[in-house]
């Protein structure tokens, strides 16, 4: 706690007096006491725990939550408790693996007695995860706060799984999507867009020349009509069926919807779309009117549950997933067409999507993957999507539909976090104002680099830095980046690590940077800044003060700076001149000290009126023939 004396309650004589019928409530001044206590309580209402250690590592201050989250004794929290004690307390406990507990605590207390900003993450061995932050004091010591956040990394882990879920989701149901820029012709594949071209992630660059090698020659002429089409009229979304000639030597027949995106201008911006593999889905559209409809189309679902329309598109089956999903009853739905099943507020069935779909319905069209936002019988918001084909009789009239469909809620709310996670990053990364790198800690290979990188160290842009850029070749001396992968590697992270680096081109840049390790996979996070022109700036101002010293120094003149608090500096003609030893006998005396007494105020009354003319400065320089 913030050790702090009584508040005193009683008024004192150099009080201020309160106007008379002033409410009690006018905030006055608060004395030491009453300070101290609303510092207390506001540190106790946070939900951070924070502790502060003096120069001496020793603990001043402090809240309950501090000991709290890190699990510490009560009578941990105690004035000048040193710092030493809490992480020989977490050796003692195994906080820190095995190993000897003076050497896992002396690892920790020596960087500390640095002083230096940190930040880092650790995992307590019951799961908890404590992020803990400091910074050091202008008068010594640091301040920490620890931040429980093992909720957020909980929940970034259930994205990474709901990621997994849905590239996982896409192989099983040959479904992938792509993205891309009418402009720059930029393209984004999933990978299951890449396992429909018959390839590996990776294999082939995702643009528009190797998607259209990939259709069938046959197809490709109507799919480029198809899309200039979109543009000219700009239509916003179409679907078609095509044949893809995979690299596999596999030909696959897909279904591909395609939305064109527009700016605020209406100008095109994107095309987004989704394609799926319909191979086998034409092939049992085939067979259909062979084999036992119902087993058949249930049998190649993928996904949570069945339905089926008659041939007046009414719901007449829905499976239980279904209703425990929604939590209604199949008595609410039977006999009922989609339309009506729909909740206005959330869907339009007038809208184009709708139109479409219904159009189809009517063509007795299959489709896939219609999308479409439902409530629940609590009135939870769910969003669904579900596939269906036709079913016809075996003298072809037309009886129902017949279908998968899915809860995809949580993916499109992955699909959101993940998309927004990413441009942000990416908008951060390529905007930032300093120079940022990820390369191989192995031999320094870049990863990935921003533009600022690239001007740092001379490149013409991003792409030529991470193509041409080695740390290991770069460093100006090579010990200096052994010093720092040695710090990195010991502590997993280096902070305002002032190094020499050489441009593309064999100059010297000066930089100061901050790194992050990631031993386990062999890359390392760096943050650089350009000092160049400020070391160069320092130097020069150094340079020209030693010159300018050295020339007062050898000044024949005797030549005195005074303060108020009389001479900061003397000359040696000075010195020699009052008869001083040397010249820092002269100093703090005033010119009455060390002065004729008939001569002194004379000299005062010069400088005092040549003072009188300028502006005020911080000294006083007599120049003494």
């Amino acid at each position: 706690m913030v050790k702090r004396p009584q508040p005193n309650k009683e008024p004192t004589d150099d009080s201020p007096a309160r106007p008379k019928g002033q409410s009690s409530q006018i905030p006055t001044a608060l004395d030491e006491g009453e300070r101290s206590t609303l510092l207390q309580e506001t540190l106790e209402n946070l939900n951070q725990g924070i502790s502060v250690f003096d120069s001496s590592l020793r603990l001043v201050a402090w809240n309950n939550k501090f000991l709290e989250l890190l699990d510490f004794p009560n009578e941990f929290g105690e004035q000048h408790r040193p710092f030493a004690d809490f992480i020989r307390y977490n050796a003692e406990r195994g906080e820190y693996g095995h190993g000897d507990v003076e050497q896992l605590t002396e690892e920790r207390v020596d960087p500390a007695k640095l002083f230096e900003p940190f930040s880092f993450e650790r995992t307590r061995p019951d799961g908890t995860v404590i992020e803990v932050q400091g910074n050091p004091m202008s008068g010594g010591g640091f301040t920490t706060t620890y931040t429980d956040i093992t909720v957020r990394k909980q929940a970034e882990e259930k994205l990474r799984e709901s990621e997994v879920r849905l590239a996982l989701a896409q192989r099983i149901a040959g479904f992938g999507n792509w993205e891309r820029y009418v402009d720059s012709n930029k393209q984004f594949w999933s990978q299951e867009v890449y396992h429909i071209l018959g390839c590996e992630v990776g294999e082939i660059e995702p643009t528009l020349e190797n998607v259209l090698d990939r259709i069938h020659p046959d197809d490709r002429i109507a799919v480029l009509e198809q899309t200039k089409g979109a543009l000219e009229t700009g239509q916003n979304s179409y679907e078609h069926d095509f044949r893809i000639m995979g690299l596999d030597g596999h030909e696959r027949t897909v279904h591909s919807w395609v939305r064109l995106i527009k700016d605020e201008n209406n100008k095109p911006l994107k095309f987004i779309g989704t394609v799926l593999d319909i191979t086998e889905l034409k092939h049992t559209e085939k067979l259909l009117r062979k084999s036992e409809g119902r087993f058949r189309d249930f049998a190649v679902s993928t996904s949570d549950w069945f339905w089926e329309m008659d041939a007046d598109l009414k719901l007449t089956f829905g499976s239980d997933r279904y209703y425990e999903v929604t939590g209604w009853q199949p008595k609410n739905h039977y006999g009922y067409s989609g339309d009506k099943l729909l909740s206005p507020d959330l869907e339009d069935v007038y809208s184009k999507k709708w139109q479409d779909h219904i159009a189809k319905l009517e063509r007795h069209e299959p489709f896939s993957n219609h999308e479409y936002k439902t409530r629940t019988r609590e009135g939870k918001i769910l969003q669904m999507s579900i596939s269906g084909v036709p079913v016809f009789a075996a003298d072809e009239t037309f009886l129902g539909y017949r279908g998968t469909g899915s809860d995809i809620t949580e993916q499109k709310q992955a699909e959101d976090a993940q998309r927004e996670s990413e441009e942000k990053y990416r908008s951060i990364f390529d905007n930032a104002q300093v120079g940022i790198i990820r390369s191989r800690i192995s031999d320094g290979k870049p990863l990935e680099a921003n533009d600022r990188l690239a001007e740092i160290l001379g490149y013409e842009n991003h792409e030529d830095a991470i193509a041409n850029h080695r740390a290991d070749n770069h460093w100006n001396d090579p010990r200096d980046r052994e010093a720092w992968v040695a710090e990195g590697m010991k502590f997993g992270f280096v902070r305002n690590f002032d190094g020499q680096l050489k441009r593309k081109n064999g100059s010297i840049v000066h930089i100061s940077s901050s790194a992050t390790f990631n031993t386990e996979q062999n890359y390392v996070d760096v943050v650089m800044v350009d000092q160049t022109e400020r070391t160069k700036a320092a130097q020069a101002v150094k340079e020209s003060e030693e010159r300018h010293r050295s020339l007062v120094e050898l000044a024949p003149d005797a030549i005195l700076i005074t303060t108020d608090v009389g001479v900061v500096f003397a000359n040696s003609a000075a010195a020699s001149m009052f008869g001083a030893r040397n010249q820092n006998d002269l100093l703090g005396k005033s010119l009455h000290d060390i002065m004729d007494p008939d001569s002194a105020p004379e000299v005062v009354k010069r400088r005092d009126r040549i003072l009188c003319l300028t502006s005020a400065p911080l000294g006083h320089i007599e120049v003494i023939a």
